[in-house]
């Protein structure tokens, strides 16, 4: 290894890795690693043996022979898995979605736990249950054959029973436009973590990193209507803005939830003038713009018409000490899938954190490299100098 640079940020991992090649064993056309995936280890050799941490992986996808007098070296530039969530379009149409209408005869609920499960057909497994309505007995699941009237209909693990009353009908969410609709009946959770097994990927349980809204809130989410949207968008742009939470990638493709708060341990801490050193720090806090949210919602998918009552007590959050420092500075969201004051309520609080927590920006440099730190994780500097 001559050099390696690694880059984690928020919805992207990129690392340019150079390489000797001195006897060629590296060049494309001998061993190609195009595609290759691999997780890079953080540590020390010690006297018992390697002591090292996983970082999120990567994969190759570009490989460079580079040749001057005296210098054969191998480049390899490599990507995250957010870039290749970027790549991957959300077509939940590896198998096509069908909807299903059951019997009211013998029709046990389904379960919020049970989206995502496997459905059987007659005992056999034909797909995930994508979405459900307990009242009028409608499934959406994924199918690559038509499901026939009278079909014993069951989830794997779940709590969902009833028979066919009719042939299962084309969802929206065929061939070509990909579209589907998840109608309220998902959390925020359940829908991160359906699409994050689109790439392969899984979602750590959610633990002490409840917001009380990421894993309550059942938002109506449309997919592809349109154009075709790509993964990282649906999580980093719709499904995680509408929380408190972030979302960090961890090795082997796993994923945790973040949710950062004031009481949170401080996980590093570095100094001026004691071990563990930093070599530069540099604090900028601006001023929180906007700092009067607005949320409206309720409005009647039929007429286009908002609620009168919610149009007067619209979703609110605002930060009077940021207003006092300065002035009121407004910004409006309209959310017409939002039903209740509460819900707005708690969507206007979601963004103003988010706003807040881009007030105070840091720059630190250490000396060597703290293979400990995460993404998000609370860091502490002390600084005596001057003092």
């Amino acid at each position: 290894l001559i050099s390696l640079v690694y880059y984690e940020e928020p919805y992207r991992e990129r690392a340019t890795i150079v390489l000797d090649n001195h006897d060629r064993a590296l060049d494309p056309g001998t061993l190609d690693l195009r595609g290759q995936y691999f997780e890079i280890g953080y540590g020390y050799n010690t006297t018992s043996g390697d002591k090292y941490s996983l970082t999120p992986g990567l994969w190759v996808k570009s490989q460079h022979a580079y040749s001057s007098e005296g210098v054969t070296i191998c480049v390899l530039e490599c990507e995250g898995i957010w870039m290749l969530m970027r790549e991957l379009r959300f077509l939940v149409m590896a198998a096509n979605v069908v909807t299903l209408i059951l019997a009211a005869a013998g029709y046990t609920n389904c379960a919020a736990t049970d989206v995502g499960k496997q459905v059987k057909d007659d005992n056999v497994e034909v797909g995930r249950l994508l979405s459900y309505d307990n009242t009028t007995r409608v499934w959406v699941f994924e199918s690559a054959s038509t499901v026939a009237s009278g079909s014993a209909m069951t989830i794997t693990s779940g709590t969902g029973v009833g028979d066919a009353d009719a042939d299962s009908t084309l969802e929206r969410g065929s061939l070509p436009n990909y579209d589907i609709e998840f109608g309220g009946t998902q959390t925020i959770y359940t829908l991160i973590r359906l699409l994050l097994e689109e790439a392969g990927a899984t979602l750590d349980a959610l633990g002490d990193q409840d917001d009380s809204i990421i894993d309550t809130y059942m938002p109506f989410f449309t997919v592809n209507l349109p154009p075709l949207e790509n993964i990282t968008a649906l999580i980093g742009d719709r499904l995680i803005w509408m929380t408190k939470c972030y979302l960090r990638a961890e090795a082997s493709k796993q994923f945790k939830v973040i949710y950062p708060q004031i009481s949170d341990a401080v996980k590093e801490t570095y100094y001026s003038d004691q071990v563990p050193y930093f070599k530069e720090y540099v604090e900028k806090r601006n001023l929180l713009i906007p700092n009067d949210i607005k949320v409206y919602y309720k409005q009647d998918s039929a007429t286009g018409v908002w609620d009168a009552t919610a149009l007067a007590n619209p979703g609110s959050a605002t930060d009077t000490d940021e207003i006092t420092l300065y002035t009121t500075v407004r910004q409006i969201f309209l959310v017409p899938n939002i039903t209740t004051q509460d819900d707005a309520n708690l969507r206007a609080a979601a963004i103003l954190q988010r706003y807040k927590a881009e007030t105070l920006a840091g720059r630190l440099v250490l000396p060597y490299h703290d293979c400990s730190v995460e993404l998000y994780d609370k860091v502490e500097v002390r600084d005596r100098r001057g003092v």
